[in-house]
Formats: C-alpha cells, structure tokens, sequence
C-alpha cells in the first residue's frame, strides 16, 4: 500500500493530483489528511470535517480501456464498496443515495467525489475523494448529517475503519474489468434508497412526484413520472427531498 498520511491539506484530491503531476504514482496510491480545509462535494459543495474525528482521503485508480461513456461504472463500484465495508461494522440502515453519498437512516454519513483524467475518449484514471463522517458527534446547521459514531453511540478506531475501507475497494478493482456494467448496476439498484418506491423531487423550481426505476449508463437518474411519463435527469437538473 503507498500511504500518503499528512496532518492537514487544502483538499485531498487536489493533493494527490499536485503529487501526481509531480511524479509517478503506482495505482491505488492513497493521500490520507486529519483535516481538509477546502473538500469539495458534489454540486460543488465544500466538505468540512472536525479535525481527528472523521476520514477524508482520496485514492488513484487506473484504467486500461475504461470508455468515458461507462464513467458511472466507478461511482457504482466505489458505492458498491464502501456499503460492503460499512455492513462489516454494522452500521444500520445503510444505502446509496443517488448519485453516489451514503446514508444511514436518511443521514448522510458518506460522500464521494470521483474526478477523471482523460485521454482521448477513454478514462486514463480516477481520482475519487472519500469523505467518511466517523466520531464526529455535531454538526450545526446540517439536519441531515451523521456519522458512524451518531448512529451507533460507537466510537471507532480511524485506522481500522480505513483499512476495511480500502480493503474492500481494492477487491471491487481488482475485479472491475471481469464485472459487467449490469452486474454493478443490480448491485448498486439493490442499495439505492427510494429505489422502486414514489418520492418528491424538485426539478427546477418545480415540486415533482416520481418513481425511481433505474439510472442509464451514464448515471442518469430515471423517473416514472405521476403521468407516466419516463425521464431521465442529470445531477445538476433534479434533487431529493427527504
């Protein structure tokens, strides 16, 4: 394992790319920081975390003839993982929620944040940023954040914590050019919350009601609409309300 540990970075993923300008990184090297004080989320939301008490790092993984048209295929598996390393410490309730954090209940404990480099028309590799809220116990004007420890009343060791983490995402790479995209969908469908059930969703200023029945290769969002309809919407053109 090539383990980069620091006490404290602007952003994880900005670090390791810094790193990887500089010099030539073996895959699935890991840029590990106790405090991140610009993380980035999804939307381009800023991730922030009590320093020691939560896991923010980011991993390199390279691809041989991964098309950018199966760029989901990372969000899937890097999901798809980290709900089978979580199920290890029994958390409750765990899901996706769409297109790639991970509640417990209906709180957000997890948030991924894939970023890929391109050559042509192909992804060269992915620099996927892992935010994991683990003993964290408060978090002031966020209603629908959690951690390991407020689900559970459990504080947990970090180190453990990350090497079941990595453990289990190496495994899905090691297997990601034998498992078909259909193969990681069902996986992914079977985990994804709301999935198969009606909920609320706001699609522009609009207050919609809609069924999950699927995302496409892409990661769109699909929808069965109140009037029948099917949709599909990308991250930035739909969100949840739950």
């Amino acid at each position: 394992m090539n383990l980069i540990k620091l006490s404290a970075i602007d952003s994880t993923n900005a670090e390791l790319r810094r790193r990887l300008q500089q010099d030539t990184l073996p895959d699935l090297t890991v840029v590990w920081a106790l405090e991140q004080t610009q993380g980035k989320g999804q939307r381009g939301a800023t991730w922030t975390t009590d320093k020691g008490k939560n896991m923010t790092f980011s991993i390199l993984k390279r691809f041989k003839a991964l098309e950018a048209t199966d760029h989901f295929r990372i969000n899937m598996s890097v999901s798809n993982a980290l709900i089978k390393a979580l199920s290890t410490l029994n958390i409750p309730a765990l899901s996706i929620k769409w297109p790639n954090d991970i509640l417990s209940g209906r709180h957000k404990i997890c948030g991924i944040l894939p970023e890929n480099s391109l050559t042509g028309n192909r992804i060269l590799y992915s620099i996927i940023g892992i935010g994991l809220n683990v003993n964290q116990e408060e978090f002031p004007g966020l209603p629908q954040a959690g951690s390991l420890l407020s689900t559970t009343g459990t504080v947990y060791d970090l180190d453990d914590v990350f090497l079941r983490l990595y453990a289990s995402l190496t495994t899905i790479f090691a297997q990601e050019e034998n498992t078909s995209t259909r193969e990681l969908r069902q996986a992914y469908l079977k985990n994804l919350f709301g999935y198969g059930q009606t909920g609320s969703f706001q699609i522009g200023d609009e207050i919609l009601t809609g069924q999950i029945t699927g995302v496409d290769r892409e990661g769109r969002l699909l929808l069965k609409m109140e009037d029948g309809r099917e949709e599909s919407f990308g991250m930035k053109e739909i969100k949840f309300r739950y």
